[in-house]
């Protein structure tokens, strides 16, 4: 068995700790892979790898990319309200850098805009550097008072002045980036999609639809190890796998919020390198 973590997150987005003490506490946990998954940024990769191999620390590049569903034409969610999260593992930064260079040029203009909106509001907050991510925001209007936290800022304020959904890329665009990256992609917490800001559960027969649909765009995988997924629904999951033909991954979604969270997932050792389809990183 072997100790593996492919879905954590670092304070680079909704995450408690540094890309630093993150890859520090899953080491001390005996945690042999792990991959940083922040959602729809890749600025902690940089650290987070170097300090993988201060640790010696078996390190995956990774990403969690929120989605528009409206291309899988599916009648029981909502095309518009609904998202996935789909999970970039092992790809190249660069690449990756190179295909997304442009949209994420879009979005820092949309923040700026998102910032002069809450200002003629009467929220004033002044940033001292160009702001890529909302959650930079969200931060400056705790900082200021006007929330008690990143998610009241978010609940509150940004969510009337900026749609949560514009940034959101395509099924299709997320996959084809991911692999012209040279990375997989997995469709994270099956179980589990957004509706809004709230997590909305779906059946497995709808799970089942779905990745039906996801194949057709050629994705690689399902998240079939999550957290506190029960016996039932990990054999549901692997039957799925199975029938069409996806890898499995693992992770337990660490944000680092609660002593309660889980820091690993311990699963077979084979099975790491069907998860990532690369070159053994088990191996010190």
């Amino acid at each position: 068995m072997i100790k593996v973590n492919l879905h954590t997150h670092s304070n680079k987005s909704d995450g408690v700790m540094t890309p630093y003490e993150l890859v520090r506490k899953l080491h001390r946990d005996g945690v042999e892979v792990v991959s940083l998954t922040d959602h729809d940024t890749i600025s902690g990769l940089a650290e987070a790898t170097k300090t993988a191999r201060e640790f010696n620390l078996g390190f995956i590049n990774g990403i969690e990319i929120s989605t528009d569903i409206s291309e899988l034409k599916v009648d029981f969610l909502d095309s518009i309200n609904n998202t996935i999260h789909l999970l970039g593992l092992g790809f190249d930064i660069e690449k990756f850098n190179r295909f997304t260079s442009e949209r994420e040029q879009a979005k820092i203009a949309r923040i700026k805009q998102l910032i002069v909106r809450l200002n003629e509001a009467g929220y004033y907050i002044v940033p001292k550097n160009i702001i890529k991510k909302k959650s930079e925001v969200a931060k400056l209007l705790v900082n200021r008072g006007y929330a008690t936290n990143v998610q009241d800022a978010f609940n509150r304020i940004i969510n009337n002045f900026y749609n949560r959904h514009i940034d959101n890329f395509k099924v299709s665009d997320a996959i084809n980036i991911i692999h012209s990256s040279g990375g997989v992609v997995i469709w994270a917490h099956p179980f589990e999609i957004l509706l809004g800001i709230k997590k909305q559960s779906i059946s497995i027969n709808q799970i089942d639809l779905m990745c039906e649909r996801l194949k057709s765009y050629n994705i690689d995988g399902i998240e079939t190890y999550y957290r506190n997924y029960s016996s039932e629904q990990k054999m549901q999951l692997n039957k799925i796998k199975d029938k069409y033909n996806f890898i499995s991954s693992a992770g337990t979604d660490y944000h680092a919020k609660s002593s309660s969270e889980k820091s690993y997932y311990e699963i077979d050792r084979k099975l790491i390198k069907e998860v990532i389809k690369l070159k053994d990183t088990t191996e010190k």
